[in-house]
């Protein structure tokens, strides 16, 4: 891991180029800013229906080769997609560029935390896949603002590189009335942030958008009585209607706030249902993301671990899901010797200000008070900590992976669990 002195040394006088416009790029061209570096830009071929974000070009990797060298350029992978990492080394090292001389990768060499600090800790839905929405759901109201900056103050400086955090856990965030504030904060130390949302409550929802948000997660489950089976207690008509009042704030204020809609697959909604979200989301102009649909892992660690019955939710939720339960286990125990894949996403705080053992199980605190704990300490009472030794022994650590890879065929589509 580099400090910001030590990787001043490496990159000179050289122009830096971040490889990937996501939320961990965004935020590190934002922190590389306030210390003086020079940033050329983003590298990045998709279209996001701009040319700049954040005063930062956007440049076609084409272009950018044609254009640089590792004499002037100097480049940061930003990119969490690990086959995405593995092909931009590749065409890197095949222009010359040198790993740890000319290009570093955000997550292996700045930062290698993806903090999440929830700031609502209650729901408005009683989605079956989720144990905020089952009855022993442990809700933790709404984080104070003064708490949440100084949580920020305590964690930028135990965090140098630190260029993100994800402002939701198990709550639904737009219920929090002073939403916006919790963005403008944000902004003012520096970091990008992420909100997931579930769109079945906008009372808040214009002041957040003009707070310019810079990434907005929306997940859907389907179209019509679809979509409410899994997202309980949510209605298809309001939600699709938020859509559209969505966009039209975002063209209000003119923000640069990116919207994905992470489309949950399950095995009612794999045919007319995708493609109808899917061209719904391009006319809107949002990005569509295609996610194997799971049953959160806490009730199923308590299971497999502690011998404990499944809640007739998850059992349920099973009948829907395209990989069942029991499959899903076996294809973990299988590759139980990869690493875990939210191991990053830490520290985790509640509302309440307290740290959670791991982003997906709610039942299980790690300390009472991140304010009142130093991040080292954190990190050595995570190390022995037993659920994760557990989660480990059983392979459960890699039963909640939700990439995938999606091919639309003739004969429908074709769903790839991705490694």
């Amino acid at each position: 891991m580099y400090n910001i002195n030590s990787f001043k040394n490496i990159v000179g006088n050289r122009n830096i180029f971040i490889f990937s416009l996501n939320i961990e790029g965004l935020g590190t061209a934002r922190l590389l800013r306030k210390h003086k570096f020079k940033v050329g830009g983003f590298v990045d071929s998709r279209d996001f229906g701009y040319k700049k974000r954040d005063g930062f070009p956007i440049i076609e990797p084409d272009i950018f080769f044609k254009e640089h060298s590792p004499e002037d350029a100097f480049v940061i992978i930003a990119s969490k997609n690990r086959k995405m990492k593995r092909e931009f080394s590749k065409t890197l090292e095949n222009h010359g560029f040198k790993k740890h001389r000319d290009y570093v990768r955000i997550l292996e060499d700045l930062c290698d935390y993806m903090p999440t600090i929830e700031i609502v800790g209650n729901c408005n839905l009683r989605c079956i896949s989720c144990e905020c929405g089952h009855k022993d759901a442990v809700k933790t109201g709404f984080m104070p603002v003064n708490m949440f900056r100084d949580i920020l103050e305590k964690m930028t400086t135990e965090i140098p590189f630190l260029n993100s955090v994800y402002l939701y856990l198990w709550g639904e965030p737009l219920l929090h009335p002073r939403i916006d504030e919790f963005i403008r904060i944000t902004k003012e130390f520096g970091l990008a942030s992420d909100v997931s949302t579930n769109l079945n409550f906008t009372k808040h929802l214009e002041k957040f958008v003009a707070s310019n948000p810079d990434y907005i997660a929306i997940p859907c489950s389907g179209v019509g009585k679809n979509y409410e089976i899994t997202h309980t207690g949510g209605n298809w008509e309001v939600f699709k209607k938020n859509l559209f009042l969505l966009r039209k704030y975002i063209d209000k204020y003119n923000v640069e706030s990116t919207v994905r809609i992470m489309f949950h697959l399950y095995k009612h909604n794999i045919n007319g249902d995708f493609q109808y979200v899917k061209n719904l989301t391009s006319d809107l102009g949002f990005q569509f993301y295609p996610i194997i649909a799971h049953a959160f892992p806490g009730k199923i660690y308590d299971h497999i671990v502690h011998g404990k019955p499944l809640p007739p939710e998850i059992e349920e939720l099973d009948n829907y899901l395209i990989y069942s339960i029991k499959d899903q286990l076996e294809f973990a125990y299988e590759h139980r010797n990869m690493k875990c894949p939210v191991w990053k996403v830490f520290p985790t705080i509640r509302s309440d200000g307290s740290v959670l053992t791991c982003c997906n199980m709610m039942h299980y605190v790690l300390h009472p008070n991140y304010l009142d704990v130093s991040l080292s300490d954190l990190n050595s009472l995570r190390e022995g900590n037993e659920v994760c030794k557990k989660c480990i022994e059983f392979g459960l650590h890699r039963y909640f992976d939700v990439s995938c890879e999606v091919r639309e065929t003739e004969k429908g589509l074709e769903i790839k669990r991705l490694l």
